[in-house]
Order: structure tokens, then sequence, then C-alpha cells
């Protein structure tokens, strides 16, 4: 037996009594044979009160494969194939999927379906994974019981796990970053839908013949809404996951420590493993060694363990491996951002922004350039040199003048050539410039009709030089080599197979044969399309690279198409922003400035016609001035019932003008002498909800509603330029947008002149002159109407994977999302304040005692924060003692949750 069989694995299978006798008699031999693992056993015989933190994972791990002979029982509608792998609590068969005719593979267990934690994980694991949709995810069918025993069918994956993969392939160092690249984008694809995997690790990661990885088992993974996680199968304080890929903080015992970047640290760790051939711990055999490496120690540098690795490529690991979340990278995408940016030779941000390091990428990217460039110089000096030496020797022979003339001549249209060649790489980079600072370009309003223009200019000189441009691939491409099979093979694979098929069954058939004639047009649709080639390979790699540039350069100049719609759009509705809601609307302004003016709320207020603005009227429930902004959607709709405006599908953000004050904030739970029915008391409350504590507010105007989804899409089509993907149906746009990032929320509603709420304005505008534990009262009956929470008409759709109970005696007829003001608003006339989706604050998560408010807004900034961001009101997933006017949650900002939305606001000047 070789000293790679003897591993954890079989150390704690044999201590767990998993092992069968043969192969348990060969473990204990191997033991013996030196005092290295007799010491290594006696170890972890000694700590068997930590071997339960493995029991997962020894549940987990495969056995050998197996074609035994006697199929097992599967669901009706599918035919058994083989047996695939065989594990301590089911097994895993290959079959056919009748009415598909589709390869899958079947998980049965054989613990019954009334019981055991792994038909819990199973059934959870269905209830997850069939809300993501991700190439790189492997997808599930089916779930059920079959013989008594649970079963899950899912997407049937020829490939290896990613260790034997790696083994057995020995990729490259770039091919390995690739490969990472593609598990970033998969698990960044979950944890946008609100899922955390945390358990990352090879044998949960199938890679196929064309080296894709596929992601397995989220039966512990982490479903996330809002500040709550949601049912867990795991009990407060017990360890979820793989112990030698777990992150510190899983092993804290605080679930509420993990998130994204849990996954990211496991991704870390599968780069280093992959990189070093080796796992970061590998040399950290008992338990308690390995909790100890995980939470306080470094693995060892790459540079010392593997050969090739450059430092920038060490420095990413290294970040995704801090054991500090904060320093890690934020989030999955950041990661594989990283990752391209090596790929492609760029400055990474895991080594900082020195200005020599800067300079040093800079020049070894564009390598080529400096080289021919130089050359270029050479180039001129050599033909000043020749045609010197030429016109020197003139007097002897006029035919060397001639030739000199040709020489002189030939060597010019060369040097311009590949100048030219050189400079159209410039536009690469001017053209990525222009489209993130075309991003940048918002609010609409008279200050941006410059910037606009200067941006149009920009794009114009470049549009102007794009026949230029495909002249110059035109050339490049017919210098490539010929379209060989292997091409046509890479470029249309299925179309490829299908054309050999044809030419095969057409070789057979005689020439007057039936259907010869269809055959043979089949086959001349497909060489076709063939024929259309997509890969072009050169015996010079400088012309592969430059046609890389350049093809990639066309693709950029499509972008820039939709990007110059969109800019042109703002600049337009900058030059008319003032006319449209200002001008001609001055007499509306006029009855609207004149009537607050005399309000005693409002005295003393300078308040002026706001462009981008137009005033409504006054909301029925408040009293309070409506505006329409203009900007985030159409002309909202009056609602005569109920003495409103609602922005429909396609309808803008409709804005409250709240009066300022000094309000209390926060809350305390009862005590001695303190009873709930005294101002901000809340039975709830924790110490991150007080001390309470006034604050001063100038007046705001804050949006009625939750942002819809159709106002969001509708920016982003003015974005793009474009339509962006996505449904339209009416029904979906009024509903709150939801799973979008602090930083995508906050860069979204920044683009439209408005800003996310300070906490302070948030709770000030929930509690709209209250005091009690929710606007409505102290007891939650008096939410009955008013929010959307986690209720008992919540249960057919979340129960499967909540931690809480459903308040009781509750039901808001909306088991997930409700459309906009659909309920009853609180005394300012705001709507789903409390439950729905949680809303975005702009301030970091801090105490309230250690960050006073700011003057005018109470924003509480930190600076040296690299922390969460507030969010406030609870959601649909959330039981009521969570959504009170106080409660507090947070998330990551690059977090992106099924149950938290934007209500924006927006400064009064």
């Amino acid at each position: 037996m070789s000293s790679r069989e003897l591993d954890l694995e079989d150390l704690y299978r044999l201590a767990a009594g998993e092992l069968d006798e043969k192969r348990a008699a060969e473990i204990r031999r191997q033991i013996g044979t030196s005092q290295e693992n007799e010491d290594t056993w006696k170890t972890i015989q000694d700590e068997s009160d930590l071997l339960s933190l493995m029991k997962r994972h020894l549940d987990s791990l495969p056995t050998e494969d197996s074609t035994v002979r006697e199929a097992p029982v599967l669901p009706d509608g599918y035919r058994f194939v083989k047996v695939v792998r065989r594990g301590g609590q089911g097994i895993v068969c290959q079959a056919i999927q009748e009415s598909t005719e589709r390869t899958v593979a079947i998980k049965i267990i054989h613990t019954p379906e009334d019981g055991g934690s792994a038909a819990a994980r199973m059934e959870r694991e269905f209830e997850i994974v069939r809300r993501l949709q991700h190439p790189a995810i492997v997808r599930l069918y089916d779930s059920g019981i079959v013989a008594g025993m649970r079963y899950l069918a899912m997407e049937f994956i020829e490939g290896k796990h990613l260790d034997a993969w790696l083994e057995e392939r020995q990729p490259t160092i770039n091919e390995k970053a690739i490969l990472l690249v593609k598990m970033c984008r998969a698990v960044h694809h979950a944890h946008q839908r609100g899922i955390i995997h945390r358990d990352l690790k090879p044998s949960n990661i199938l890679v196929d013949e064309q080296g894709d990885p596929h992601i397995l088992d989220f039966g512990i993974a982490k479903p996330t809404f809002g500040a709550i996680e949601l049912r867990s199968l795991t009990k407060t304080g017990e360890f979820a996951g793989t112990l030698p890929y777990a992150s510190p903080e899983q092993l804290s015992g605080n679930p509420d420590l993990v998130d994204v970047r849990t996954d990211v640290h496991a991704l870390g760790l599968l780069l280093y493993e992959a990189l070093a051939m080796r796992h970061a711990w590998h040399q950290h055999v008992s338990i308690a060694d390995l909790i100890r490496a995980i939470t306080e120690l470094q693995p060892t540098p790459l540079s010392e363990v593997a050969v090739g690795i450059d430092p920038d490529l060490e420095a990413i690991v290294a970040r995704a491996l801090e054991k500090d979340p904060d320093r890690r990278n934020p989030s999955a995408e950041s990661l594989e951002r990283e990752l391209l940016r090596w790929l492609r030779g760029d400055p990474v941000e895991a080594r900082g922004a020195g200005r020599w390091y800067l300079l040093r990428k800079t020049l070894a990217k564009n390598r080529l350039f400096v080289v021919a460039l130089t050359a270029l110089f050479l180039v001129l000096v050599a033909s000043t040199t020749v045609c010197w030496w030429f016109w020197k020797r003139e007097e002897d022979s006029a035919s060397r003048a001639e030739r000199a003339e040709e020489a002189m001549a030939r060597q010019k249209r060369e040097v311009e050539q590949a100048l030219q060649e050189h400079l159209q790489l410039g536009d690469v980079l001017k053209v990525r410039a222009l489209l993130v600072r075309q991003r940048e370009l918002w609010p609409v309003g008279p200050d941006l009709r410059g910037p606009c223009e200067k941006w149009i200019a920009g794009a114009r000189a470049i549009k102007d030089n794009e026949r230029v441009h495909a002249d110059a691939l035109d050339r490049l491409r017919s210098r490539a080599l010929p379209y060989s099979d292997a091409e046509k093979q890479r470029g249309y694979p299925d179309e490829f197979q299908s054309l050999l098929r044809l030419q095969e069954r057409l070789s057979r058939l005689s020439a007057d044969a039936p259907e010869r004639e269809e055959f043979e047009s089949m086959r001349n649709e497909l060489e076709a399309v063939i024929s259309l080639r997509l890969h072009w390979s050169y015996a010079d790699s400088s012309d592969a690279f430059f046609e890389e540039q350049l093809g990639r350069l066309l693709d950029l100049l499509f972008d820039l198409d939709g990007a110059r719609r969109s800019v042109q759009d703002r600049l337009n509705r900058s030059r008319e922003i003032i006319r449209r809601t200002v001008d001609d609307e001055h007499a509306t302004w006029e009855d609207c400035l004149s009537e607050l003016a005399a309000e005693p709320r409002f005295q003393g207020v300078e308040i002026e016609p706001v462009p981008g603005l137009i005033p409504l009227g006054r909301d029925g429930t408040s009293g309070l001035w409506a505006f329409w902004h203009v900007e985030s959607g159409g002309r909202p709709r009056r609602d005569e019932a109920n003495q409103r405006w609602i922005p429909g599908p396609d309808g803008g953000l409709v804005l409250l003008l709240l009066p300022g004050g000094t309000f209390r904030m926060g809350a305390s739970p009862p005590s001695d002498g303190v009873k709930l029915g005294q101002p901000n008391i809340d039975p709830w409350a924790d110490s991150t909800s007080g001390p309470v504590h006034p604050v001063e507010l100038r007046p705001f105007f804050m949006s009625q509603y939750e942002m819809t989804k159709g106002q969001w899409r509708g920016f982003r089509a003015r974005e793009l330029g474009r339509r962006p993907p996505g449904l339209d149906d009416a029904d979906r746009l009024v509903l709150p947008v939801d799973n979008v990032s602090w930083v995508e929320s906050d860069r979204v509603v920044r683009a439209l002149g408005l800003q996310l709420p300070t906490e302070a304005q948030w709770e000030y505008a929930c509690r709209a002159g209250t005091s009690f534990v929710f606007f409505t009262g102290n007891d939650i009956a008096s939410l009955r109407g008013h929010a959307n929470i986690f209720d008992e008409g919540s249960c057919g759709g979340l129960a499967v994977i909540h931690q809480n109970k459903p308040t009781p005696d509750f039901d808001d007829d909306y088991p997930f999302l409700a459309p906009v003001g659909s309920l009853k608003p609180n005394p300012f006339g705001l709507y789903h304040m409390i439950g729905n989706v949680a809303e975005w604050c702009q301030d970091w998560y801090v105490a309230y005692l250690s960050h006073p408010p700011r003057a005018g807004d109470g924003l509480r900034s930190d600076p040296s924060s690299r922390g969460r961001r507030v969010e406030r009101g609870g959601s649909f997933v959330l039981v009521a003692k969570l959504c009170t006017s106080a409660q507090r949650h947070h998330a990551h900002p690059e977090e992106a949750l099924q149950s938290l939305g934007v209500r924006p606001v927006l400064s009064l000047r």
C-alpha cells in the first residue's frame, strides 16, 4: 500500500467504523509500519470528541466505481444503465429518462423517506438548485421517493472529480486559472440568487472532457434572504462543511459570519491545490492541528512548492485565503476578475497600485508594441543609412539610385503598415475607456451636456475608423493558414459530426436513390454554415495576436453603438430637462411652492423647483406633496379611490416630500420601571438597536413605493441603448426589484440623481411620527393589512428552507413578493416600509454610540470600514419580530439577495 493510500480519509473511516473488515485490516497493518503512522492514529483516536466534525464529510466520500449486475429499483420513467458509485448512505446510478431519452444520474439514499439528515439535505438541495440555471452547475430534474427511499435525478456528467482530473490531465497554469474562472462564474451565479455553497471541494466538482467544471452537492448550502439564514440543517454552533476546505468563520460556531466570502476562501483553496498539486494543509494530519492551521496559520507560499508561479498569481491566491473575510475578495465575481486580469497580463488588485509595478506590467503586456516601436525606429535609421549610402553612390550608378528609391519606398510602406497595425491597438484601449466612462455620465441634467458632447465626439472619431479596422482584419485573415477540418470541428462540433454522417450515408446511396436529393440539400446547407469561419490560425504568432486584438476591437465597436445611442439620448434629455420639468410646469410649481410655504412644518425651509421632478398633488393619506421623478419612467396614473398616484408597469417613481424634524431613533427592551407601551420600547430590541438617541433631519424626498422591476429595467434599457434581456410581463414589472447588491443599487440610484436613504432617514420615514414597536402599534396583530411578512400563508413556498416558525395567526395573502402599493401605507403615506423586501441604506453597519449621525441627514460613515451595509424593514421571509421599526440588519455590499431591494431618496438642496 502506498503512502498516498494511507491518508486522513482512510483513518477517519477506520475511526468511525466505516471500513469493511478487509480494508480495515489493511489500514491497521499499514499503521504499524512506521512510528509516524502510529502517532497519527493515536492522535485521531484521542480526539474522538472532534470526530463528529467529519461525520458529514465521510458520508459524502465516494467509493470505487461499480457496475454491479443487479439493478436497483428506479422511479417510473427511468431505465437503469449501471451503478456509478456506492457510498455509506446510498448509491448513484446512470440511467435513461425515457420521456426525453437523456442520460441522467440518479442518487438514491438508504435513509428512510421520513428520517435522517441525508434525506433532509436531498429535499433541501432540490428546492435550492432548481432556482439555479448555469452551465457549470449540475442541473436537477426530478426528486421523490422510490421503494421507500429518497432519490434525486440530475444531469449526468461524463467526467472526473477535480483532483483526479488535475492529476491525469496535468493542465498548464493558464488552463488551471481558466478552470477557476469558470467555477467563479458559477459560484457567483449562485450567490446572486442568495445561495452560499459552503462545501466546495474537489469531490463536489466534476470536470468533463472539454475541461469545463460542474459543481455538485448543494445539500448544506446556505440560502440567504435579508439578514437571516433560512432553515438550516445544522444546529447553532455545529460545523457545516468539509474540514480541510473550511474557512475560519465556518469553525467559529456562528453561522451569521458565513457569507459569500466563505465560498471565495474555498475557491482560493481549490486554486492553491490546483497550482501546488497538493492541499494547502496537507502536512496537518490531526484534527486539532488542522483546525489550528485553518484559523491561525498561513499555507506554505506557492512559490516555494510549485514551479512557474509568478508573484501576481501568488498574491491573488493569498488574498482569497485571508483569515479575515474583510481582507478577501468581496465576491466570487471579484476573484474571477482578478484571474482574468492576470490571464491578460494586466495589473492585479492583490498586488496594490505602485507606480513601478504598474509601469512594469504595462511594458510587459505591451512587449510586442514596445518591440515594434523599437524596430520601427531601427528600420527608419537603417532606411536613412541605406538611402544616404545609395545617394553617395548615385554619381557612380543611376541604376543603383533607382533601386535605392524602390527600396526606400518599399520599406516606407512596410513601416507605415506596421505602425498602423500597432496604432489600431490603441483604439481598443480608447473604446474600453469610453465604455467605462459612459457608465459615469449620469444623472441627466444641465451639467451633463458638456461631458456628453465630448464623449460623443470621441466615440464618433473612433467609429469613423471602423472600416479601416475591418479592412486591416481582412488583410490579416488573408494570411491565415488554410481552413482545416480540425478548425471546422472546433467551431461547429455538432454540424461537423452531422456532415460526416451525411457524407457517409451519401457514399452508400446509389445515384438514383430517392432520398439522395434531400440528403444532398441537407449536406449543402451544413457546408454553407460550416464555411463561415470562426477561428483563424497563423504561421506567425504576431499575426495571431493582432487578429485577436482587431476582432476584439470590432466587437467593442458594436457595444459602442449601443452606448452611443444611450449617451445621445441622455444628451437630448439633458437639453430639455429644465424646459420639461420646470419651465413647462411653472404654474404647477407655483401652486406647490405657495402651499408648502404656508405649512408650519416647512416654515424656514427654502424650496425651489427641482429639475427632474414634476409636482403631482397631495397624497390622500398623509396630505404630503407627491412628485413624479421623470427620469425613472412614465407619468404615474391617478388612483382616485385611494387618492394617490401609482407607477404601474412603465411608470416612474413617486416621491413624497417629508418634513424635517427631530425624532428619537432606536429602541430598548423593557426593563425595571420601563414597560412596553412607553416610547421606543421594543420587546425584541437587542444591543444593536440602541441606545435610543435624538436625530435631527432636514426635509427630504422619499419614494412612496419600493423601486419596481419595471423602473430598474427601464433605467438599464436607457443605459445600454437597448432593451435588456428578461421578462416584460406587466404583473412582474410592478413587483419590487430584488436580487440587487448595494454596489449596483447605489450606482443606479445615483445615476438617476437620487440616493439610498441613510439609516436615520429610513427609520424616521418608517416611524412617521410614531414611537411604537411598529408604526401600527405595539402588537403584531396591528400589522394586518400593512405588511407582507413570513406568515402562515407563506409556508407553502418557504417552509422547506426556513429556520423560523411563521408569524402565528397572521396571513397577508402574499406568500412571496407583493406588488408595490398593494397593502395599506404608514401615516406618511409610504407603502411596505415593513416587509415585502428589505431596503438598502447608505450607512455602514456600525454602532450608534461610536458613530454619531451627521447633521442634516443622519449618515453614519466609517471610511476605514470594509464591512457590511445596513438593510432595514425586514421582508417577506422574516417573521414580525425581525421587522420592527428599529430592527437593524446588514449584508455584504456585493451580496445580491432575493428579498432585498431599493427605496430611493432625494436630498432637498
